[in-house]
This record gives structure tokens, C-alpha cells and sequence, in this order.
């Protein structure tokens, strides 16, 4: 366990398997499936520990909570009088990494997106695995066996219109060949 700690403090990935399995051999799905729950703790606080330090603006509080609840529930009147009443809330993050607006995105609300871009939502931030909210709504346009998501293509064209930079992976998604190029 001590070895663990110091190569995950050292900055050790524990999160690529073995190919083709890669899923079901990272370091965690391992370590919890023999029973190594000293080596399962490590690895999850090394997690939360590394979020945090990724998003300076993660922030763990009812009312964070509550803010992505109802983004993700689609309860708009919610949202926006959370934010009304706490606007430091505009740009904060999820645990998980993900600010309000890639939130939105990626659940395809685009009415939410167009009226965070309107209080001045930071389209830049990125998701501790380096996701851009136009990333968050491109990569749930269509999933396998789901249909088309629209209002992430929406989400999608409304991000690239206010300046979203696009990575590579979004460029081919939406099929753009001259950015690709």
C-alpha cells in the first residue's frame, strides 16, 4: 500500500488497463475485485484529490449539489433561481470536473446554454480529462444504440458560434474536414 501511495502521489496513471481489456484491468477495478480495499482507498482519494486540484472551481456545498441536480433533471426554473441567488455558482464545477455549462452540453439543454453564454459562462474550462463544454455536447450527439441527441447538436453549433475551441476529437465528430486537415 505504501508503494501505491507514493507512485500515485508521484503522479502514476492508474486508470490504463491492459489491451484489449482495459476497462477491467486499470489498477482500481483490480485492486476491488482482490479484495485490496487499503490500495481501493488510496486510489480514490488520490481521484477526489487530483479533481479538486484540477478545477480550482470545484466546490463540494448544498447548494453546488442542488445546482447540478436540477441541471440534470431538467428543471430549468430550478437552475436559473439557484443561480440567481448564489451567481458565484455561474462557473463552478461538479465534483466530477464538469463546470455548469459543459453540464448543460452534454445533457443537451441548449436553452440553458444560450442564457449561461448571456451571464458570461467561461466556455474555456475543461474537464479534468480535458473537455471543452463543445467536447461534453459533441461526444453525447449520438451514442451507441441511442438515437440523435438534437439538442447537443444544437448545444454543439451554439458553443462553435460563441468561440468554443474545438478540439480534434469534436472536429471529426461534426465532420469538419478543413480543421481536421
Amino acid at each position: 500500500a505504501d508503494a501505491v501511495r507514493v507512485l500515485m502521489e508521484a503522479g502514476a496513471d492508474h486508470t490504463s488497463g491492459i489491451y484489449p481489456h482495459r476497462d477491467a484491468t486499470d489498477a482500481l477495478t483490480m485492486a476491488d475485485e482482490r479484495g485490496l480495499d487499503d490500495i481501493v482507498e488510496i486510489l480514490r482519494e488520490e481521484d477526489e484529490k487530483r479533481k479538486l486540484a484540477a478545477c480550482k472551481n470545484i466546490t463540494i456545498t448544498e447548494e453546488n449539489d442542488a445546482l447540478f441536480e436540477a441541471i440534470r433533471e431538467g428543471r430549468m426554473m430550478e437552475t436559473v433561481e439557484i443561480l440567481y441567488k448564489n451567481p458565484n455558482l455561474l462557473d463552478a464545477c461538479h465534483r466530477n470536473g464538469g463546470s455548469v455549462i459543459h453540464t448543460a452540453a452534454s445533457l443537451g439543454n441548449y436553452e440553458l446554454v444560450q442564457y449561461l453564454l448571456k451571464r458570461g459562462a467561461d466556455i474555456t474550462h475543461l474537464t479534468p480529462e480535458g473537455q471543452s463544454p463543445l467536447d461534453g455536447a459533441v461526444h453525447n450527439i449520438r451514442g451507441r444504440n441511442r438515437p440523435l441527441n438534437e439538442g447537443c447538436l444544437i448545444c454543439a453549433g451554439i458553443l462553435l458560434q460563441a468561440g468554443c475551441e474545438q478540439s480534434l476529437e469534436s472536429a471529426v465528430a461534426l465532420g469538419d474536414l478543413g480543421f481536421v486537415q
